[in-house]
């Protein structure tokens, strides 16, 4: 089934970057003629708190793949970049969350199971879609969702590296190179999806 999420507010949300990743509108063209342009989280304030939405999210460190062929270690690594996201804000954790998994291979379905259930505990809500992921190199994919309140910002550099260490971006963005996308004017909650999401996998 096809599901379209619409969002208003009377204030821009805020858009958050990974701090162990390069933002996807500077991704170099070996990955595309044109960059993706989302953030990877976008954070919408309101009166009663706030709520966080965390594009979908893969085993990449700075620009690259990790783990390649090693759907665990991907796993791991692609909730360890959601810990860093989270290490960005105040109020929210891994457990304030609900979860959308995408499977590319519906095999690899208990594997990725496992690891999520180990990260997250019995509580968090997730659901598992077989659906294909933004390169053929990744296994999995996750977007999460929550609500929070208090102070957002947390100090820069509170985020915990995962398996593959920590990614220390430039103190200033690099600017686009000519003819490159630039940087979204608005955030896209959920991320730019290569395809929909198929039937559950489990």
């Amino acid at each position: 089934p096809l599901v379209v999420y619409c969002l208003a507010a009377r204030r821009p949300p805020r858009c958050i970057e990974n701090p162990r990743q390069v933002s996807a509108y500077h991704y170099p063209r070996e990955y595309g003629e044109h960059a993706p342009s989302f953030s990877r989280a976008t954070l919408a304030e309101h009166a009663g708190g706030a709520a966080l939405f965390i594009s979908g999210t893969a085993s990449i460190v700075g620009h690259r793949t990790l783990h390649t062929g090693d759907t665990a270690a991907q796993t791991r690594e692609t909730l360890a970049n959601i810990e860093a996201l989270l290490g960005e804000l105040k109020g929210f954790s891994l457990a304030s969350l609900a979860y959308k998994v995408y499977v590319r291979h519906p095999e690899d379905l208990e594997v990725i199971r496992r690891e999520v259930d180990a990260a997250l505990g019995p509580g968090p809500s997730r659901v598992y879609l077989k659906a294909d992921v933004c390169r053929a190199d990744l296994a999995v994919e996750i977007e999460a969702a929550g609500g929070g309140g208090g102070p957002r910002t947390a100090p820069r550099g509170a985020a915990r590296g995962g398996a593959g260490g920590g990614y220390t971006p430039p103190p200033t963005p690099p600017r686009p190179a000519p003819g490159r996308d630039p940087p979204p004017a608005a955030c896209s909650p959920w991320g730019a999806r290569a395809v929909s999401p198929g039937a559950a996998a489990g």
